[in-house]
């Protein structure tokens, strides 16, 4: 966030996105780099990030 501030102090015009809801300022950690089994179809998130998609199941309530 801030380095997208700073950059569009110095030059407005280079760095405006036309939104910002919905982009990461991290990049996400490459497909190579797959997790343990606790996250499945998905990636780890770089440190310092939160994951934007979370689905946290109990398997004994779908019993």
């Amino acid at each position: 966030w801030l380095k997208n501030e700073v950059k569009n102090k110095i030059n407005p015009n280079k760095y405006k996105r036309a939104f910002d809801c919905g982009i990461s300022d991290i990049r996400p950690i490459l497909p190579a780099k797959f997790d343990t089994p606790r996250v499945t179809g998905g990636l780890s998130a770089n440190d310092h990030s939160f994951p934007w998609v979370v689905n946290v199941v109990n398997y004994k309530s779908l019993r």
